[in-house]
């Protein structure tokens, strides 16, 4: 049942992406809207067991973590939008055994979009907020959607700052 559901998602996010890509100029946003949002999720949600794909602040963080450069980080993310490889996959590995591997998005968005989808999610995720994994401080991570559990003082991966309970792995440290 879980891959008839992935199936028919794939298969509307494709068809709104090529509508959406065919309008003349579509912003960053739409492009995510209507290619990725189906599958990542922005928000924290209650009920992890109906996710399709890791939300898109912890992706993007996996991918900050190995390439700090932007531009390297926004070519990366063109290369494996467009080809995904259990070798190239920056996530942890139960994530591809949870979720599988990404569907290739080849031919759905012009290179030009995917450029420009990609410098918006590196730029935007984890956002200023703290969400995503912080780098603790004595013991902790800052608040936010990350992994695991801690108190304390933490920086955003990245980008924000963030204080107070968090979901993160507990940090010995710096």
């Amino acid at each position: 049942m879980k891959t008839v559901t992935r199936l028919a998602t794939i298969a509307m996010m494709i068809a709104s992406g090529v509508s959406m890509s065919s309008a003349s100029e579509v912003s960053p946003e739409q492009l995510f809207t209507a290619n990725c949002a189906s599958c990542h999720t922005t928000n924290r949600v209650a009920d992890r067991s109906e996710m399709l794909a890791p939300p898109i602040s912890g992706a993007i963080r996996h991918v900050k973590e190995k390439f700090a450069n932007r531009a390297d980080a926004v070519v990366f993310m063109v290369d494996y939008i467009q080809n995904p490889s259990k070798d190239k996959a920056q996530c942890e590995s139960k994530s591809i055994e949870r979720f599988g591997l990404m569907p290739s998005m080849k031919g759905v968005l012009k290179e030009s979009e995917l450029v420009k989808l990609a410098e918006y999610l590196y730029d935007n995720y984890p956002n200023g907020k703290g969400h995503g994994q912080g780098k603790g401080q004595g013991k902790g991570y800052g608040k936010g959607h990350g992994q695991g559990h801690g108190k304390g003082q933490g920086r955003g991966h990245g980008q924000g700052k963030g204080q107070g309970k968090g979901q993160g792995r507990l940090n010995q440290g710096m």
